[in-house]
């Protein structure tokens, strides 16, 4: 089990969240994305077409440089079928 520290997670991520928001993401999603980074998950799997479209802009453009793959239900079960 992993546990979280929501102080020491909120010091780490919300400067780098404030590059998300610039354009890309609402904060709520730009959190999202920064949990997942920070807590090393490989695959972020979304139902949310627009959400992936402006978080794979962040990847491209160098803005995150972690190696998280954003994807749908239907291409995350495609990964697990391989």
């Amino acid at each position: 089990m992993t546990y979280i520290d929501v102080e020491k997670m909120q010091e780490k991520i919300f400067p780098v969240i404030k590059q998300y928001l610039d354009g890309y993401l609402d904060f709520i999603d730009a959190y999202h994305l920064r949990t997942a980074i920070e807590t090393g998950c490989d695959y972020l799997v979304t139902k949310d077409s627009g959400f992936r479209k402006r978080a794979q802009a962040l990847i491209n453009k160098g803005i995150i440089k972690e190696p998280i793959k954003i994807t749908s239900v239907s291409g995350f079960l495609r990964i697990l079928r391989e």
